[in-house]
């Protein structure tokens, strides 16, 4: 990597990996970071839309406003999908709802909509995981985007700060909905599953033939969980 980088977003279309948003030195960042295990990366600068930070990298765009840190991030047909994350900042703090996709060959970077809970509510995927199966984008986890904001917006109106990391589980509301994504039509499904088992952030998962396997992650702020859980 040209530098260190921290709560990121990785995905891979064909020979090419991204990484979006995360820290950059320390410092919140938006841009996608492309890496090319196929070709010479100069190809990519010669397009006209990206710097080159140092080989073998490349910086090929940004997203549109705040930095995101702790995005997820899906890609289908040489596209990249990102979703959610969060920017600390005092008062300009923000808990992304929203996402955008960005089109390898193209170079363009179009808002998509955020999911919906099983109630219909929008929802954050800050903290949570995606990962595509076939044409489907699923992804499930994250923070609760009202009491995370409360918190890292530095207001602490929801509870006293020096009591934030002393609720019970239950209180912090981390997302246990399974949302999939039709990356063929550019749309979110109906949400109708949820699950408690799901309500994590910072998991991880790996796709079997067995099912998904989704494993650790907090279940609250500091309290991390050994438990893996499988997906069928």
């Amino acid at each position: 990597m040209p530098y260190t980088i921290d709560n990121m977003a990785v995905a891979k279309t064909g020979n090419e990996v991204f990484v979006v948003g995360g820290n950059q030195d320390g410092k919140p960042s938006a841009d996608i970071l492309q890496l090319s295990l196929a070709a010479d990366n100069n190809d990519v600068a010669k397009k006209g839309r990206s710097t080159v930070i140092g080989s073998p990298w490349v910086v090929v765009g940004s997203l549109p406003g705040n930095p995101r840190v702790q995005p997820v991030c899906a890609a289908y047909n040489n596209k990249v999908y990102t979703w959610g994350g969060f920017y600390a900042n005092g008062t300009e703090s923000e808990v992304h709802t929203d996402g955008y996709s960005y089109d390898v060959k193209s170079g363009k970077v179009v808002g998509i909509p955020a999911p919906r809970s099983v109630e219909g509510c929008e929802m954050t995927l800050a903290g949570g995981i995606a990962w595509t199966y076939g044409s489907t984008i699923y992804a499930t986890g994250g923070v609760n985007k009202d009491i995370f904001l409360d918190a890292i917006s530095g207001r602490y109106n929801l509870v006293r700060q020096k009591d934030y990391l002393l609720q019970p589980i239950s209180w912090y509301r981390f997302s246990g909905n399974m949302y999939r994504f039709d990356a063929k039509n550019g749309k979110w499904l109906n949400t109708t599953f949820a699950d408690k088992a799901l309500a994590r952030a910072g998991a991880q998962v790996v796709a079997t033939p067995l099912g998904i396997y989704y494993i650790g992650g907090e279940l609250k702020p500091a309290v991390r969980t050994p438990q893996i859980v499988l997906i069928k």
